[in-house]
């Protein structure tokens, strides 16, 4: 954020967002997920609309120099500063919260969908992976324009290698996790208070 120009007090309120997303959206979505009845099963709808909006997210974001010079902010090459770049930091914050919402919405249903499918003997498989790299800009130098000069096209890069991965496996989860359709029948229902008192 200070590099399109703006202080530190506007850039916090674009981490509002993390606190708000996890406490609206992983509930809702881990409720609808729980009776969702799509032929997909529980889980994947919600997965494969996130992982959508995760890579439009991440577009937006580091492309985001290059949407505030097409919308007019000021003709400049990246390397010279002259204000803040207005249009260029809404279109960042705008898409730094959509990736939020959206990577809550997916955080819910993939635990949930490896909570389900850890019954038994899977339960103890468990993998992380963390990949790093450096010179995006060297290795893809299409990256960098006029509005966007070397940290923001590492930043398009690694974005560019985030999507790849997570399309990648997400891609995997969907095609070989299977899950069993939610039917009418087994929604669960709320307890009633006469209920409660007899157990």
């Amino acid at each position: 954020m200070q590099t399109l120009g703006l202080s530190h007090a506007l850039s916090s309120i674009m981490w509002l967002c993390g606190p708000i997303a996890g406490f609206v959206v992983q509930p809702c979505v881990g409720l609808w997920s729980d009776r969702c009845r799509s032929p997909l099963g529980r889980r994947r709808p919600f997965i494969l609309v996130g992982c959508v909006l995760i890579c439009c997210a991440v577009i937006v974001i580091g492309y985001s120099s290059d949407i505030g010079y097409a919308l007019g902010d000021t003709k400049e090459h990246c390397s010279v500063y002259r204000g803040p770049r207005w249009h260029a930091a809404i279109v960042y914050v705008l898409g730094f919260w959509l990736l939020d919402f959206s990577n809550n919405a997916v955080q819910g249903p993939a635990r949930a969908l490896m909570a389900d499918l850890s019954v038994g003997h899977f339960g103890p498989n468990a993998a992380n992976a963390i990949f790093c790299s450096g010179k995006w800009h060297e290795w893809f130098p299409f990256l960098q324009t006029a509005a966007c000069c070397e940290a923001c096209a590492n930043l398009k890069g690694a974005f560019f290698i985030a999507v790849i991965l997570l399309v990648f496996s997400l891609s995997v989860t969907m095609i070989f996790a299977r899950e069993v359709p939610l039917l009418r029948a087994t929604l669960a229902r709320p307890m009633r208070r006469s209920a409660m008192k007899r157990e």
